[in-house]
């Protein structure tokens, strides 16, 4: 307990020392491309008519059970936030709490997985563990949801929320904060298992920002060090897997792909650039390439694969920065891809609407909030649904 408000303190003064300035806000570049295929709102509306049922569940038609997720329903809710939709941010926070927590998000971590039990042939819980990097985001969207509709309750959760995250999910590792991918299976006596791209920067920021809580600074802080302590090539890592000693036990193995690919975005949205510099071998591979690599290898840098039009969407961002040939393929993909060729990958359309969304609905402002074009009445016909 000593050492835990040791490091609040240090996050808290590291703030106080930096003069940074809440209110503080920066001129937002938007972007509003005339072709539909390139709009957020273009593909928002068709996620809603295809993943998103009467009840406000967002299915993923791809697997059997025809699953929902706390990922598929939060990112859903951020997405229906970027287009000021609150009725649907509503609905779909109902179900959530509704189906994945039990009635009671102020005393459940969502549960990661709903769907068809095959066996008992009924409709349920199929995966109790709740998964970090979505329960952050909810906690973000929800901060936020409070702040530019009124809504207190909203806030009211967000505080419970992380309250039970930092008792259920955030440990120490070699005298370091880590989050724990989920409360159960990721930590043992002798090693830990992280996803690097659970973490992002600027939304840990943000955490601190809206709720004043030094403890998300701090997390914040631990996984700057972290990304650049464990990086021989430049390549974000899906899973590591550390032991008690700091060595990585699974490095022959480590390969990022599918959980890796968001790491990129944020560090492209990440208005400091803190880590960017440090991750540029899917730039330099996406350069020499028709497509960006589906997988890369931790160790070497590698690369494996094509990587699917989620991957050359999500990339935008950080390839605008970082790839400027890489770029333009991307938006030519997204542009010309019949939607039939990815039709039912979940996804891959919500891969579409993370990296269409950044400067059509948003920018971050420097204190790592959300700069909601919306708020500011500069609505951007490129994003809205409404």
């Amino acid at each position: 307990m000593q050492r835990f408000c040791k490091v609040f303190i240090f996050a808290l003064s590291a703030v106080l020392l930096s003069g940074c300035d809440s209110a503080q806000q920066q001129t937002s570049e938007q972007w509003q491309p005339t072709k539909s295929t390139l709009q957020y709102r273009h593909h928002w509306q068709r996620f809603n008519e295809d993943f998103i049922d009467a009840q406000f569940r967002v299915i993923d038609r791809s697997s059997e059970a025809l699953i929902s997720t706390s990922e598929g329903q939060v990112y859903s809710m951020l997405f229906s936030l970027f287009a000021n939709q609150p009725e649907r941010f509503a609905k779909l926070l109902a179900w959530t709490e509704n189906n994945l927590a039990d009635g009671d998000l102020h005393s459940h971590l969502p549960a990661w997985q709903w769907g068809h039990d095959l066996s008992a042939d009924t409709w349920t819980v199929l995966d109790t563990n709740s998964a970090t990097d979505v329960d952050i985001l909810l906690i973000y969207a929800l901060y936020h949801a409070a702040d530019v509709w009124q809504t207190p309750e909203y806030r009211e959760t967000a505080e419970a929320l992380t309250a039970r995250l930092m008792r259920e999910a955030v440990t120490y590792h070699r005298g370091e904060l880590l989050l724990l991918p989920a409360p159960v299976g990721f930590s043992s006596s002798d090693s830990i298992t992280v996803n690097p791209s659970y973490a992002p920067l600027f939304v840990l920021d943000g955490l601190f920002e809206l709720s004043g809580d030094a403890r998300w600074l701090a997390l914040s802080q631990a996984q700057q060090r972290f990304m650049k302590t464990y990086n021989p090539s430049g390549v974000v890592a899906d899973w590591l897997v550390i032991s008690n000693s700091g060595e990585i036990l699974n490095s022959d193995e480590a390969k990022g792909s599918y959980d890796a690919i968001r790491s990129y975005y944020w560090f492209a949205l990440d208005p400091q650039q803190r880590l960017l510099e440090h991750y540029l071998t899917m730039a330099h591979q996406s350069q020499a390439q028709p497509q960006p690599p589906e997988t890369l290898n931790w160790l070497t840098g590698a690369a494996e694969g094509d990587a699917n039009i989620g991957f050359s969407a999500m990339l935008l961002p950080y390839f605008k920065k970082s790839a400027p040939l890489a770029y333009q393929r991307g938006l030519k993909r997204i542009e010309t891809t019949p939607v039939s060729n990815y039709a039912n990958n979940y996804y891959d359309h919500v891969l579409i609407l993370f990296g269409l969304a950044y400067q059509q609905c948003f920018d971050v402002n420097p204190d790592g909030t959300l700069d909601l074009f919306w708020v500011k009445h500069q609505e951007n016909k490129a994003c809205h649904a409404n």
